[in-house]
């Protein structure tokens, strides 16, 4: 019955994501792990047999809990809309930082009293 149940969340996810635009798109690639999120796109478009949803409902619980509480701790915070900057630059609030290299920074920011976000390299 559980596995029935999770067959029906993964089912109803991509219900919705098939109905979302590539922007809202990104936010599932960012909750999933690489493994769930390759399985839940191979699906193609939506099907409506929860059997579909088989081999992904097996990959994710073959997760390790470590794992798990790391999803729920740094990518659902991460996503998180009503999220506060955690410092800033210049004008823009830091949301994260979305990688760095030999040139710098690129940080997730929004500028003060703005819900848009932007890239800023630092």
């Amino acid at each position: 019955r559980f596995n029935h149940l999770q067959r029906t969340v993964f089912k109803t996810l991509r219900f919705l994501f098939s109905l979302n635009k590539k922007h809202d798109q990104y936010q599932y690639k960012r909750l999933f792990p690489v493994q769930i999120f390759e399985l839940f796109v191979g699906i193609g478009n939506f099907r409506s047999d929860p059997n579909a949803y088989k081999e992904i409902t097996n990959a994710w619980n073959s997760i390790h809990i470590d794992e798990l509480i790391k999803i729920k701790v740094e990518r659902l915070q991460s996503i998180n809309p009503k999220q506060e900057p955690t410092r800033f630059i210049r004008d823009y609030g830091v949301y994260e930082c979305l990688g760095s290299g030999a040139f710098g920074s690129v940080y997730r920011v929004a500028q003060r009293g703005s819900t848009t976000m932007y890239a800023l390299k630092e």
